[in-house]
């Protein structure tokens, strides 16, 4: 009997009925098995029976099973090749950053001159960071991803190597046509000629004779020049115009010379005048009386002898006087009128000493000389020593402070430099005070010196104004992170760590496959990947959460045909038919041994009886009924 055909079988669902000789058989369809009469899934993704790629993920389902390649891999699932990410642009880099293709995934580093995690990258200010390599005269500009050197005004170069230009040299300075260019240090000075005023740019011709800072004679004539001026005696007076004398009596023959006849002169010595009235019938005696006083060898003393006093009896005290002096030449004779004349004998008297000057007091200096003094104005005034005004050599430019870093300032007779603030030296020499050193700036910034000051600047990850305040920048409000991760601010900065079920740098994160450590879940369960996690679930046959599954005892609840018995396995049960049954187990069919076997003798009679038949010999013979006799 047929009992596929007929329908009489009791083959479960998802299987195939197969006719065998008095009985049939069930054949579950592939990807299943048949457990306790039913059909039931196989797990090849657990059991290994898949086929799937090393790279992929097997995930069961009933019958059968899918492979899918991993993030990061493409491909059918039983064969995965990797994505390059950086060639298809399907990665999550910076604009500012390298992406590098790894295996199954890429990382992002920030290029040369920017920093971050590779998904943020910032420019690097070099400037402040002092990472340049620009020179000392040079200035440091930050651009996007490096900087820029420009040498300092005043300095020529690269930025990275500067020397000083010499303005002077070559030509570049601006320094007036009456004034001398002296280089310095990435300057010049301008410093005008004497004989001019000005700052050295712009440089005017000082007039010497209406300041009376002129050293001309007071019988003499000043007469301003371009950067100087000249001395001229007046009409009646010899001399260069520093010294003039009268012309009249200069020499020893005034006396015998008709010029003087008749005059009266006298003599005037400093504070003390001395004079002689001279009328024109002794003139030629008192001419006669010198001559003889030349003749004398020792003229000192001649003149005091007894001889010499019988002589000239009625001049005695005149010649007295005469012997007091070098010689008569040293005379001068000053015209007063057609009978008149100063006859004026250089008697030395020291006018400085005796306080008989009258240079400025204590603005000038009194040098005595043969028969008078002169007065010049200390080093800080100009002027003619008896009158002196203060130079302000601040707005001459004749001070010798610095050009740029030091202020001057006009004293009384001289000046002071002082250094600009952010500086400190003499004024002549100024030197930048490199406020750095004493760490003026907030812990979490960064001081940067500057000419003559400082910076501060907050270090990346915080903000404020870097010198009182530099609060710390929540980076986590901008989500720098991954989806699949978490962002946790720290001190200046933060970071990203992939939420559990994933894995990576946080800033990209890939779903971990559990599934792959084959001690995930019970090895009587079946472990099912999802997005971060997993699942556990004991197979069929067994019971509990998926990481602890105990085996069910199907036997239990009676599943087998009444005349079959059944036999407990790990994770099902088996069922077979008792002696004189056929069938799957749970379904036995009494077997007619009568017709199958023919167990009986020939001359016995054969009864099926339920699970087994009776054989009766028949009349006439005797036996058992397998053995008739």
């Amino acid at each position: 009997i047929n009992e596929c055909t007929r329908g009489t079988h009791n083959c479960p669902g998802f299987s195939t009925c197969l006719n065998t000789p008095g009985s049939f058989i069930c054949q579950c369809g592939n990807g299943l098995r048949l457990v306790n009469g039913t059909c039931v899934d196989i797990d090849e993704c657990n059991s290994g029976l898949h086929n799937c790629h090393a790279f992929a993920a097997c995930s069961n389902t009933f019958g059968g099973f899918t492979c899918q390649c991993r993030t990061g891999y493409a491909g059918n699932g039983t064969f995965c090749r990797d994505i390059d990410e950086c060639a298809a642009n399907t990665d999550n880099c910076h604009v500012k950053a390298t992406c590098t293709n790894t295996i199954g995934s890429y990382t992002c580093q920030c290029i040369t001159g920017y920093e971050g995690n590779g998904t943020h990258c910032v420019d690097i200010n070099e400037c402040i960071r002092r990472t340049d390599n620009c020179h000392a005269n040079a200035l440091c500009t930050n651009t996007d991803g490096s900087f820029l050197c420009t040498c300092l005004t005043g300095y020529a170069g690269n930025g990275v190597i500067c020397a000083d230009i010499h303005e002077c040299t070559t030509n570049t300075h601006n320094c007036h046509i009456n004034a001398q260019c002296s280089n310095t240090q990435g300057s010049f000075r301008c410093t005008c000629n004497p004989g001019f005023t000005g700052p050295g740019t712009n440089c005017v011709d000082i007039n010497e004779c209406n300041l009376n800072i002129d050293d001309c004679h007071q019988f003499a004539t000043c007469s301003n020049t371009l950067g100087s001026f000249e001395c001229r005696c007046n009409v009646g007076y010899e001399g260069d115009g520093v010294n003039c004398r009268d012309i009249h009596c200069l020499s020893l023959d005034f006396l015998l010379k008709t010029k003087c006849m008749g005059l009266t002169c006298y003599c005037r010595i400093s504070t003390q005048t001395r004079a002689i009235r001279v009328r024109p019938n002794l003139v030629i005696l008192f001419s006669i009386m010198l001559s003889l006083l030349i003749t004398f060898t020792y003229v000192n003393h001649a003149m005091k002898d007894a001889r010499s006093r019988v002589l000239i009896p009625l001049y005695l005290n005149i010649l007295e006087y005469f012997t007091s002096y070098k010689s008569v030449s040293d005379a001068s004779c000053h015209h007063i009128n057609s009978n008149h004349a100063l006859l004026v004998f250089p008697l030395d008297v020291d006018e400085c000493v005796n306080n008989l000057d009258n240079c400025a007091v204590g603005i000038a200096t009194c040098t005595n000389t043969q028969g008078s003094y002169i007065c010049a104005c200390n080093t800080g005034y100009a002027g003619n020593g008896r009158q002196c005004v203060d130079i302000n050599e601040c707005t001459a430019g004749t001070h010798n402070c610095h050009p740029t870093l030091a202020t001057c300032t006009n004293t009384p007779g001289s000046f002071t430099c002082q250094c600009i603030a952010g500086f400190n030296g003499d004024g002549v020499t100024c030197n930048d005070i490199g406020e750095c050193t004493s760490n003026p700036c907030h812990v979490n910034a960064f001081c940067t010196n500057t000419v003559g000051g400082f910076t501060c600047t907050c270090n990346t990850g915080y903000s404020g104004n870097g010198l009182a305040t530099c609060n710390d920048i929540n980076e986590c409000n901008d989500d720098p992170c991954h989806q699949f991760a978490t962002c946790t601010n720290t001190p200046g900065s933060y970071t990203c760590t992939c939420n559990t079920g994933f894995a990576a740098n946080g800033t990209h994160c890939q779903d971990i496959n559990e599934c792959l450590n084959p001690n995930t879940c019970h090895n009587s369960a079946t472990c099912t990947n999802t997005v971060g996690s997993f699942t556990c679930q004991c197979n069929s046959g067994y019971s509990g959460d998926g990481f602890s599954c105990v085996d069910i005892n199907e036997c239990l609840t009676n599943p087998c045909d009444p005349n079959a018995a059944c036999g407990n396995t790990p994770g099902s049960f088996t069922c077979t038919c008792n002696s004189g049954y056929a069938g799957n187990g749970l379904t036995c069919l009494n077997i007619n041994e009568c017709v199958t076997l023919s167990p009986c003798s020939p001359d016995a009679t054969c009864q099926d009886t339920p699970g087994s038949f009776r054989c009766t010999c028949n009349v006439g013979f005797t036996g058992n009924g397998l053995t008739c006799s």
